[in-house]
């Protein structure tokens, strides 16, 4: 009894904590720009690189914000997403996602193995301050602004349901999917919070796109 009861520990001890073990607490993100020696900054304010660069971070549930700035070019916010780990997948189904938690996927949820950041690589689309583009995002945000406070209730409306024309109109101009507009247009606490958010938003859609 006492060898078997060994034999059960060493098996729990051997599954707790897979994914941190495949993966580890940290991941490799890589950025890039169509201007060198753009300066990526965390939420903080720190500098963290300069393009073309790469950076270790510590996987965690939670999105990251980040800003690229650039002398001569408009600031570029963007978030790098959280997503489950791909590997997390096998793990559930080799540990089992049962309640109470088994040992290895309690460990992965509590390090921040079972996520990871997506895209991994990533590149910043920098605009020169007057150029073309730039006014042209200028006018886009202005009919974001201005469409979402003047259908603001029809918005509302809609969210509540996942869809409409309106926000079906709204997203194409974002660039943006229609559920995930109403997703966020449902969240908004106001009209002039909202139209606020909404253009943070298109502002992040257009900085990066994934090259991974």
């Amino acid at each position: 009894m006492r060898f078997k009861s060994m034999c059960s520990v060493a098996a729990l001890l051997a599954l707790t904590g897979c994914g941190l073990a495949e993966v580890g607490e940290t991941q490799t993100v890589s950025f890039a720009s169509n201007v060198d020696e753009t300066a990526v900054f965390d939420r903080d304010g720190k500098r963290v690189c300069l393009t073309p660069c790469e950076i270790e971070l510590k996987r965690q549930k939670n999105d990251l914000y980040f800003v690229a700035k650039k002398a001569g070019y408009v600031n570029r916010p963007f978030f790098l997403t959280v997503v489950p780990e791909k590997s997390f997948f096998k793990h559930m189904l080799t540990s089992g996602i049962v309640f109470p938690l088994s040992p290895a996927t309690t460990v992965d949820l509590a390090t921040g193995a079972a996520y990871e950041y997506a895209p991994g690589k990533i590149y910043l689309n920098m605009i020169e301050k007057g150029s073309a583009e730039d006014l042209e995002q200028q006018r886009t945000e202005q009919e974001i602004r201005r469409f979402f406070m003047l259908n603001y209730d029809d918005l509302k409306a809609e969210a509540s349901v996942g869809r409409g024309e309106k926000t079906k109109t709204l997203a194409r101009t974002m660039n943006v999917p229609e559920n995930e507009l109403a997703h966020k247009i449902e969240q908004t606490g106001g009209k002039e919070s909202g139209a606020d958010e909404l253009v943070r938003t298109y502002r992040r859609a257009l900085t990066t796109r994934r090259i991974q």
